[in-house]
């Protein structure tokens, strides 16, 4: 028996596979809860591979380390299932295996090859995308949907998700105007697609037509925010954003509140969307109240380690704070590592390995205080302005990047660049300007053919450096500090 696009189950009954296309389809928009879904099938019939699959690789996608010990127990169970497997099935359960070892690379070269045979596999190419997605691997992003496409059309019910990613793909390597076409074909198609809605949402921002993007969000939020969309909080920050960019900071702050952090959640990417308005809204000169203390309370209760992301948006946030506990130690920065084994380091604990050290040099120019004001010395360090690419192989899109340094409504634009760990070290330098009072300009180069600013950052010292923006040779981001 095959599924709906045509790929062979090695096992279940009709009803566990009419089961797993609801969760796929659950899956697919982000909406209700996969997992439950699938656990229907899986108690009537346990030995449904493609049911124990889509269980794992749904917890997958939250990247938490959290979500470890279930995606074991499902991986035990594939384990048991092996030779009962055909080899797509057997692919996945290779690709699951790689990600709980923490080899996140060689789970997503194994969903390539997957793909490569299987084309129309849908749950793959999504969960994979994801993966793409939080290693900030643009290329991908773009690539893996349209290798694909051609095995599809228009006449397949799903053939509009597939566009959806299309469309982010396109986007975050700066093809906006074909990633605003493919975004709004893909919900011509898929209405509640709000994966395409979150690929349009990126181009309106990117392209500074933040009124455009209000009214966007708005007219299409019956589709995309509904109360059991587990992405909602993701497309409300950026419809924030549009607010705040609109120089609109009361609008933000009620969405804040109403929206991205109406309860305090533990899950670390709604975590990390908090932090990154409040710091926003906190260089905005925007008062804030006790919504710090919340965030940083639930992050230290959390034994999640997160990525090495969270926590440049914590420390941005102040959720590290320089307080002593009885007896003189300080309070863990986000959870214990991960023992994966006599000297392997683990990317499951981002204290690990290269990304993490990268994010850390250039943190130390942008650590806060607990209530929001600037660190007293060190804010500001021009030798340490340098480019940092091993940290753009983790997760961030261009929205993302932008953080911080993103241009005040008055003078226009926001701002990105090709160089994930340029940009945050560039962040950070004029983030501490910000928060100090001082001035701060975008000046466009006119020889970047992606729209790359040059950035001038104006303060009381006298330092400046030169760096390339890590798409073009000759397009130079000059900082002067």
């Amino acid at each position: 028996m095959n599924d709906s696009r045509g790929l062979p189950f090695s096992s279940g009954t009709s009803s566990s596979h009419e089961t797993y296309e609801r969760a796929l389809a659950a899956l697919n928009v982000y909406r209700g809860d996969a997992v439950a879904i699938i656990d229907e099938a899986l108690s009537t019939d346990p030995d449904f591979v493609m049911g124990h699959v889509l269980r794992a690789e749904v917890l997958i996608t939250m990247w938490e380390r959290s979500v470890l010990p279930k995606v074991h127990e499902s991986l035990q169970r594939l384990q048991s299932l092996h030779d009962r497997s055909n080899d797509r099935e057997r692919a996945h359960a290779q690709a699951i295996a790689r990600w709980a070892q923490g080899d996140w690379d060689g789970m997503r070269l194994n969903f390539e090859r997957l793909l490569a045979d299987h084309p129309r596999d849908l749950l793959a190419l999504q969960v994979s995308h994801l993966a793409d997605f939080y290693h900030g691997d643009r290329d991908s992003l773009r690539a893996r949907p349209e290798r694909v496409l051609p095995s599809w059309t228009s006449a397949d019910p799903a053939y509009g998700i597939v566009l959806g990613m299309q469309a982010f793909g396109l986007e975050e390597c700066g093809q906006y105007a074909q990633a605003e076409d493919t975004g709004r074909r893909a919900l011509e198609l898929q209405p509640d697609d709000c994966w395409a809605h979150h690929a349009v949402a990126h181009v309106l921002e990117m392209q500074a037509r933040q009124a455009e993007g209000i009214a966007f969000m708005q007219s299409r939020e019956a589709h995309w925010a509904q109360s059991d969309n587990g992405f909602s909080f993701h497309n409300w920050w950026h419809t924030a954003l549009f607010n705040l960019d609109q120089g609109r900071n009361a609008e933000a702050l009620a969405l804040y509140d109403r929206c991205i952090r109406p309860e305090p959640i533990g899950v670390q990417v709604m975590m990390l969307d908090a932090t990154a308005l409040l710091w926003r809204l906190h260089l905005n000169g925007v008062e804030t109240g006790t919504r710090w203390n919340e965030l940083a309370d639930t992050y230290e209760q959390s034994d999640e380690a997160g990525f090495y992301v969270v926590q440049r948006h914590a420390r941005h946030g102040g959720l590290y704070r320089h307080r002593t506990h009885p007896g003189g130690r300080r309070p863990a920065q986000g959870g214990a590592g991960i023992d994966c084994g006599p000297g392997h380091q683990c990317p499951h604990d981002p204290r690990s390995g290269p990304a993490h050290r990268a994010g850390h040099r250039c943190l130390r120019a942008g650590q806060v205080r607990r209530d929001g004001e600037p660190a007293a010395a060190g804010a500001l360090q021009g030798p340490r302005l340098r480019r940092q690419p091993c940290a753009a192989r983790h997760h961030s899109s261009h929205a993302d990047r932008s953080g911080t340094a993103r241009r005040r409504s008055a003078h226009g634009a926001c701002a990105h660049t090709g160089a994930h760990g340029t940009q945050i070290t560039l962040r950070l330098q004029l983030g501490a300007a910000a928060a100090r009072g001082l001035g701060s300009e975008w000046i466009f180069n006119p020889q970047c053919t992606e729209h790359l600013p040059v950035l001038k950052v104006f303060t009381q010292q006298a330092c400046a450096a030169r760096l390339q923006c890590g798409r073009h040779d000759e397009c130079v981001i000059k900082a002067d500090c």
